[in-house]
Protein backbone atom coordinates (compact mmCIF):
# COMPACT_ATOMS: atom_id res chain seq x y z
CA UNK A 1 0.00 0.00 0.00
CA UNK A 2 1.32 3.41 -0.94
CA UNK A 3 -0.91 5.44 1.34
CA UNK A 4 -3.02 8.39 0.32
CA UNK A 5 -1.67 9.48 -3.04
CA UNK A 6 -3.50 12.54 -4.38
CA UNK A 7 -5.39 11.65 -7.57
CA UNK A 8 -3.96 14.63 -9.46
CA UNK A 9 -0.39 13.67 -8.52
CA UNK A 10 -0.55 9.97 -9.37
CA UNK A 11 -3.20 9.13 -11.91
CA UNK A 12 -1.13 6.46 -13.63
CA UNK A 13 2.18 5.84 -11.94
CA UNK A 14 4.69 6.53 -9.24
CA UNK A 15 8.35 7.06 -10.16
CA UNK A 16 11.17 6.41 -7.74
CA UNK A 17 14.95 6.26 -7.61
CA UNK A 18 16.97 3.80 -5.53
CA UNK A 19 20.65 2.90 -5.47
CA UNK A 20 19.79 0.14 -7.98
CA UNK A 21 18.28 2.47 -10.56
CA UNK A 22 15.09 4.23 -11.55
CA UNK A 23 11.78 2.40 -11.03
CA UNK A 24 8.24 2.79 -12.26
CA UNK A 25 5.24 1.56 -10.26
CA UNK A 26 1.93 1.43 -12.20
CA UNK A 27 -0.78 2.52 -9.77
CA UNK A 28 -4.41 1.65 -9.36
CA UNK A 29 -6.95 2.68 -6.76
CA UNK A 30 -9.18 0.20 -4.98
CA UNK A 31 -11.20 0.11 -1.74
CA UNK A 32 -7.96 0.19 0.26
CA UNK A 33 -6.42 3.24 -1.43
CA UNK A 34 -3.62 3.64 -3.96
CA UNK A 35 -1.70 0.43 -4.63
CA UNK A 36 0.85 -1.02 -7.01
CA UNK A 37 1.06 -4.67 -8.06
CA UNK A 38 4.68 -4.63 -9.23
CA UNK A 39 7.51 -2.34 -10.09
CA UNK A 40 9.21 -2.05 -13.44
CA UNK A 41 12.81 -0.99 -13.91
CA UNK A 42 13.33 1.96 -16.22
CA UNK A 43 16.29 1.22 -18.45
CA UNK A 44 18.45 4.27 -19.09
CA UNK A 45 19.08 2.99 -22.63
CA UNK A 46 15.45 3.54 -23.60
CA UNK A 47 14.95 6.33 -26.07
CA UNK A 48 11.87 7.99 -27.51
CA UNK A 49 11.56 7.80 -31.27
CA UNK A 50 8.97 8.54 -33.90
CA UNK A 51 7.54 5.59 -35.81
CA UNK A 52 5.17 5.40 -38.76
CA UNK A 53 1.83 3.80 -37.90
CA UNK A 54 0.09 2.04 -40.80
CA UNK A 55 -2.92 0.64 -38.91
CA UNK A 56 -4.94 1.56 -35.86
CA UNK A 57 -2.78 1.61 -32.72
CA UNK A 58 -4.46 -1.44 -31.16
CA UNK A 59 -3.18 -4.99 -30.92
CA UNK A 60 -0.92 -6.11 -33.77
CA UNK A 61 -0.27 -2.59 -35.02
CA UNK A 62 1.76 -2.37 -38.21
CA UNK A 63 4.57 0.15 -37.68
CA UNK A 64 7.82 1.14 -39.35
CA UNK A 65 10.73 2.13 -37.16
CA UNK A 66 13.30 4.69 -38.30
CA UNK A 67 16.05 3.33 -40.55
CA UNK A 68 13.94 0.28 -41.46
CA UNK A 69 12.86 -0.28 -45.04
CA UNK A 70 9.79 -2.33 -44.21
CA UNK A 71 7.19 -2.09 -41.45
CA UNK A 72 6.81 -4.75 -38.80
CA UNK A 73 4.03 -5.96 -36.55
CA UNK A 74 4.01 -4.87 -32.93
CA UNK A 75 2.91 -7.76 -30.73
CA UNK A 76 2.07 -6.81 -27.17
CA UNK A 77 3.69 -8.83 -24.40
CA UNK A 78 0.47 -10.49 -23.29
CA UNK A 79 -0.28 -11.55 -26.86
CA UNK A 80 3.27 -12.89 -27.26
CA UNK A 81 2.81 -14.87 -24.05
CA UNK A 82 -0.41 -16.39 -25.42
CA UNK A 83 1.32 -17.41 -28.67
CA UNK A 84 4.14 -18.98 -26.68
CA UNK A 85 1.65 -20.88 -24.51
CA UNK A 86 -0.13 -22.14 -27.64
CA UNK A 87 3.15 -23.45 -29.09
CA UNK A 88 4.05 -25.05 -25.74
CA UNK A 89 0.67 -26.79 -25.76
CA UNK A 90 1.36 -28.17 -29.23
CA UNK A 91 4.78 -29.45 -28.15
CA UNK A 92 3.27 -31.06 -25.04
CA UNK A 93 0.55 -32.75 -27.10
CA UNK A 94 3.21 -34.08 -29.49
CA UNK A 95 5.31 -35.36 -26.57
CA UNK A 96 2.27 -37.22 -25.26
CA UNK A 97 1.58 -38.71 -28.67
CA UNK A 98 -1.71 -36.86 -29.02
CA UNK A 99 -1.36 -35.96 -32.68
CA UNK A 100 -5.01 -34.99 -33.11
CA UNK A 101 -4.92 -32.47 -30.28
CA UNK A 102 -1.58 -31.09 -31.52
CA UNK A 103 -2.91 -30.73 -35.06
CA UNK A 104 -6.07 -28.98 -33.87
CA UNK A 105 -4.08 -26.50 -31.73
CA UNK A 106 -1.62 -25.94 -34.58
CA UNK A 107 -4.47 -25.28 -37.02
CA UNK A 108 -5.92 -22.63 -34.68
CA UNK A 109 -2.50 -20.99 -34.27
CA UNK A 110 -1.93 -21.08 -38.04
CA UNK A 111 -5.31 -19.40 -38.61
CA UNK A 112 -4.41 -16.67 -36.11
CA UNK A 113 -1.04 -16.11 -37.81
CA UNK A 114 -2.75 -16.04 -41.23
CA UNK A 115 -5.06 -13.30 -39.92
CA UNK A 116 -2.04 -11.36 -38.68
CA UNK A 117 -0.27 -11.75 -42.03
CA UNK A 118 -3.41 -10.62 -43.87
CA UNK A 119 -3.55 -7.50 -41.68
CA UNK A 120 0.13 -6.82 -42.45
CA UNK A 121 -0.31 -7.36 -46.21
CA UNK A 122 -3.40 -5.14 -46.30
CA UNK A 123 -1.55 -2.34 -44.50
CA UNK A 124 1.34 -2.56 -46.97
CA UNK A 125 -0.99 -2.59 -49.99
CA UNK A 126 -3.00 0.36 -48.63
CA UNK A 127 0.19 2.42 -48.36
CA UNK A 128 1.76 1.28 -51.64
CA UNK A 129 4.62 -0.66 -50.05
CA UNK A 130 5.88 -3.84 -51.70
CA UNK A 131 6.02 -6.96 -49.57
CA UNK A 132 9.47 -7.89 -48.24
CA UNK A 133 8.94 -11.53 -49.22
Amino acid sequence: MLGDVPADAAQDAFLGVTERGRWFWPLFRDDYGWRSRRRLRLDDRMERIEAELFTDPGNDAVVRLPARRFPGVLIQGDSLSIIRADVAGIVEACDQGNVGEAREAAAILLSDLDDLLTRYNTALETHGIARPY
